[in-house]
């Protein structure tokens, strides 16, 4: 009749499935006979075969339908393969498949019914595990999708399979640590995928901007929830419990949203332009952020008890600085990173010393050391007590910074800030040897070299030896804190604490850590307090333990 069809089928290929078994009997007759009728429609020019597809969408009217098909990846070239075999054959990953009522084991490439005549014959690979790139990504993201959709300039769909696992993709585009490029398997051959780059392409670069999906409708669930902290913890339990229909509210107790992403990251870094717009878009879906509250000095933890809140996530973060214990340490132009790096995002024409010292070696200390270096005309040193191969910092800040002029003096300890008048003039120092102990952070422990001392000249020293959280402040009788950390004590897995209803994850609950770990925290606090405002038990269902891959 000269109309245009497309077949559509869930299986690999048209051929003799369990459905054409249960339909017409199980004989060499039926097959015999359906066999020339396959080819016929593979070879026919009106008819376009989709294998591995499922219907997902069904629009339009009589007439102008538009039919929305997902079609999943066969991982083999149609065109290339010649169905001989030999990949079969050599395959070593063996899997299991259920196929016409019976369990058999076959190789993880094969034939797209396992032996049985079936159009097209282009061989099939089964991936029923997880890619290792995934299972590194805190937050589950499928980066194999998404790097597929931006290969095949699909950016739109791109960041909405991004979205659907997680906000914020603009953030993690740049700031996050990407572990899964520490996992990809293309570094075996040759370099990973650039994978947190391709993350910030697809969100600089979608057209349809920012659109997150609901799994339910709005203001769909009752009960209130308080979320204290507007981090990347607290935001992200905000985004997934407004997907799931509730309506939390959000105490921030700086004028800015954002927490650290706000305060504690660098301009360069992370542009104030870009976390405005990710926060603007999850502030969209109906997010009450409440900005200027102080949880436990503005507003009592009772007090929101009693207006109703039936669960909390407390997200407050680590921002409270780690003294050095040093002689010298409260003399003017001696600051902690974390106000330094404050001052600087929020504040215009901040002065910065010309010399300026900062003390430590992990990722708010190079933030703190280019972020200064970009304010003065002179110098800037990083003091570390560790060699090059143990620093905590990423390695692509530290070589970035010395890029930037940023120089590093490592087995280096302070002993004394100097200063003249009150005003801090240089730092004495001593060098380091490196003990055979090895610290539960898996760096070796140092010992000053007595008699090593020198002075480095500083107008400014900056202190950035670790963050711990200020838990107390929020005045919760019967919160489990770390006497030693400080830190809230929580189930790792439910991340609820010692008090019922209320759970936190972050930094305030691991010490100072990344945004993709926080973010992974804000996710599986949601999950659990959707299971304790609906009554289920926290733990069924869930593990800690990654997928296989």
């Amino acid at each position: 009749m000269e109309i245009e069809v497309k077949l559509i089928t869930n299986s690999a290929a048209f051929g003799w499935d369990d459905t054409t078994s249960s339909l017409l009997g199980n004989s060499s007759l039926d097959q015999r006979f359906l066999w020339p009728l396959w080819l016929q429609a593979a070879s026919h020019p009106l008819i376009k075969l989709y294998t591995s597809a499922e219907v997902e969408s069904i629009e339009g009217e009589k007439g102008d339908f538009k039919i929305g098909v997902m079609q999943r990846p066969r991982y083999v070239h149609e065109q290339l393969c010649t169905s001989c075999g030999r990949c079969q054959v050599e395959c070593s990953a063996k899997i299991t498949s259920l196929l016409r009522g019976q369990r058999i084991t076959h190789s993880a490439i094969h034939t797209p019914l396992l032996g049985a005549k079936a159009v097209p014959s282009t061989y099939v690979i089964d991936k029923n595990g997880f890619a290792p790139c995934q299972v590194a990504c805190p937050l589950g993201i499928n980066v194999q999708g998404f790097v597929s959709l931006l290969a095949n300039g699909k950016t739109d769909k791109a960041l909405t399979l991004i979205n659907e696992a997680a906000p914020l993709s603009g953030i993690l585009g740049r700031v996050c640590t990407h572990p899964c490029e520490d996992n990809c398997n293309r570094a075996q051959i040759d370099g990973p995928v650039y994978i947190r780059a391709l993350h910030r392409y697809a969100a600089d670069n979608a057209t349809k901007g920012i659109k997150y999906s609901r799994n339910f409708p709005a203001r769909s669930r009752e009960g209130k929830i308080a979320i204290i902290g507007s981090g990347p913890a607290g935001l992200t339990a905000a985004w997934e419990l407004t997907r799931r229909g509730y309506s939390p509210v959000v105490f921030e107790s700086h004028g800015v949203i954002g927490g650290m992403l706000a305060t504690g990251i660098p301009r360069f870094r992370l542009h104030r332009e870009v976390r405005e717009r990710e926060i603007e878009a999850i502030a969209n879906m109906g997010v009450d952020i409440r900005t200027g509250i102080t949880v436990g000095q503005d507003v009592a933890f009772a007090y929101l008890k009693e207006r109703g809140y039936r669960a909390f996530f407390l997200a407050i973060g680590a921002q409270r600085n780690n003294k050095l214990n040093v002689p010298g340490e409260e003399l003017e132009g001696v600051v902690d990173c974390m106000s330094l790096l404050l001052t600087l995002n929020l504040k215009v024409d901040t002065f910065v010393g010309p010399n300026v010292v900062v003390i430590g070696d992990g990722n708010t200390a190079i933030d703190s050391a280019r972020a200064a270096n970009r304010r003065n005309e002179g110098t800037v040193k990083v003091l570390s007590w560790t060699i090059p191969e143990e620093i905590t910092a990423a390695k692509e800040e530290v070589e970035e910074a010395l890029q930037e002029r940023v120089s590093i003096k490592y087995r280096t300890v302070p002993v004394e800030i100097l200063g003249n008048g009150g005003r801090v003039t240089g730092v004495r120092c001593q060098r380091t040897r490196l003990t055979e102990e090895v610290m539960a952070n898996g760096r070796h422990r140092p010992e000053p070299i007595p008699g090593t001392d020198f002075v480095i000249d500083a107008d400014h020293v900056v202190v950035a030896t670790g963050q711990s959280p200020n838990a107390s402040q929020l005045d919760m009788e019967g919160l489990a804190i770390d006497s030693n950390t400080g830190v809230i004590q929580a189930n790792p897995l439910t991340l609820e604490t010692s008090i019922p209803g209320v759970f936190a994850g972050g930094d305030c609950v691991t010490g100072p850590n990344n945004v993709v770990e926080a973010m992974a925290a804000g996710l599986r606090a949601a999950e659990s307090i959707d299971s304790y405002m609906q009554g289920r038990a926290l733990k069924v269902g869930r593990s800690l333990e990654p997928p296989e891959t």
